[in-house]
């Protein structure tokens, strides 16, 4: 399985929100519905994962264990929100609760034919309620150089500040590589 990836530096930007948290008020049509997904099936998390990821390369979820992925899934600390527009779903996002006043943004975003119609701000307002209905006082999130052009600026703009930005080593799909005509990294 490992031999369809490979592990390479990337340049990866580390942020965070301090509460107060800015919740914006937000009008949204009925066709949009955003819902906490409460024992979610590993296979319909993957093909949301899939759905909103396979264009950045995300990898994280793909390489652990079906039951490794059940049990990070099924932690009470781990909170799983996905957005349908007219009953299709459209992204997610995944928060993990690290303690009482710390939680991070594991996973955010929207499949391809959703993006740039105002969604991702509806999605980012719910992940932000849900971290303030928990409690807690620090949300972190982490992206790199592969994620969307826009994403950085988008999460500056919804009131993240970068606090350290650095190489690390990640684990790519090598196909993803290929195609983005980075084989050579």
């Amino acid at each position: 399985m490992l031999e369809k990836y490979k592990n390479i530096p990337v340049l990866t930007y580390y942020l965070e929100m301090l509460a107060p948290f800015p919740i914006k008020e937000l009008k949204i049509s009925d066709d949009i519905i955003l819902i906490q997904a409460k024992n979610i099936t590993t296979e319909y998390y993957l093909f949301l994962y899939h759905l909103v990821g396979s264009n950045y390369g995300w990898t994280g979820r793909l390489i652990i264990s079906n039951d490794e992925l059940k049990q990070q899934l099924s932690n009470p600390n781990n909170l799983v929100y996905i957005l349908y527009v007219s009953g299709v779903p459209a992204g997610f996002f995944e928060i993990e609760l690290h303690s009482k006043s710390e939680a991070e943004l594991l996973y955010f975003g929207l499949s391809a034919q959703f993006q740039g119609k105002g969604l991702g701000s509806v999605l980012m307002n719910r992940a932000i309620k849900a971290v303030q209905n928990q409690g807690i006082n620090c949300f972190k999130l982490h992206t790199c150089e592969f994620d969307s052009s826009t994403a950085l600026s988008f999460y500056k703009k919804n009131g993240f500040q970068i606090y350290d930005e650095k190489i690390v080593n990640e684990i790519y799909p090598v196909e993803f590589l290929e195609k983005n005509n980075m084989s050579s990294v």
